[in-house]
């Protein structure tokens, strides 16, 4: 049975929807309108797509999420859900909340699923190194703005990490340290430790955002004394979107919100200190 051709309405056109989704949509077969960031969401409502994508600022994410739902669209949304709790649950308190696919691709990387069928109990800790380059450039948009973006490098990069953390070990935790390092010239993160404990298993989490060459990796240490480890990526955003068009699975801004409350959890951790 031949799959289903769908339009797709881009709204927001900068890096990540050139890099991730057009190339995404083009591999479905689909084809696209784009929009920019601030406006046009409300015309490209009033054509015939069937697919809104949701590629702007981590601010607008909410109410452009909220708006294709009403119109009767389907929606895929980049993360973070939103940029503070009080807004992801106002998007979650939504009639169809539960039909959206938020982009947590990393989940279909062929090593991390292998790791998703270890047993919880076989595990004994997780030592993850997040480490990333990003440029100046990336940091003098609208991140550089912690209403717009939320925060720096824990929530636009390492939550990625800790939705695997908590997708592997269970979203009961306790944070026991957390430090941060301020990018310079701007009031957001670029660097941050983390020390956890999900129900007995201990976890050291690392993430830098201004390293000189991207170097991912995350080692399950487990109990007979061998090591798994996440260090590929070999998923795609284009995985988001056949998972959730032609396969009916995908992570809901749900399941998205308990990442984005571990990402408040060691901001408030690390303003404590």
């Amino acid at each position: 049975m031949s799959q289903k051709r769908y339009n797709f309405g881009i709204v927001g056109l900068g890096e990540i929807a050139q890099k991730s989704h057009i190339p995404a949509i083009e591999q479905m077969g689909g084809t696209f309108f784009g929009t920019s960031q601030e406006g046009g969401l409300d015309s490209l409502l009033r054509t015939d797509v069937d697919v809104i994508s949701i590629c702007t600022p981590n601010y607008l994410h909410v109410n452009q999420a909220i708006a294709a739902l009403d119109a009767g669209k389907k929606v895929i949304l980049e993360k973070p859900i939103a940029t503070n709790l009080k807004d992801a649950q106002r998007l979650i308190k939504h009639r169809l909340s539960d039909t959206i696919a938020v982009c947590y691709q990393r989940r279909y990387n062929k090593e991390v699923q292998e790791i998703k069928q270890i047993p919880r109990e076989q595990i004994e800790k997780v030592v993850a190194y997040i480490d990333v380059r990003r440029d100046p450039y990336y940091w003098r948009t609208w991140r550089s703005d912690k209403k717009k973006s939320g925060g720096g490098a824990v929530i636009n990069i390492a939550i990625h990490y800790l939705d695997l953390l908590l997708w592997w070990l269970g979203d009961k935790y306790t944070i026991e340290f957390a430090q941060l390092a301020m990018l310079k010239n701007y009031p957001i993160d670029g660097v941050a430790v983390v020390n956890l404990d999900f129900d007995g298993i201990p976890v050291r989490f690392t993430t830098n955002a201004i390293n000189d060459v991207r170097d991912i990796k995350m080692k399950v240490y487990l109990k007979d004394g061998t090591v798994k480890v996440y260090k590929t990526d070999d998923a795609t955003h284009y995985d988001v979107y056949n998972n959730f068009l032609n396969k009916g699975e995908f992570v809901t801004p749900r399941e998205a919100y308990k990442s984005l409350i571990l990402v408040q959890d060691i901001y408030k951790m690390a303003e404590s200190r």
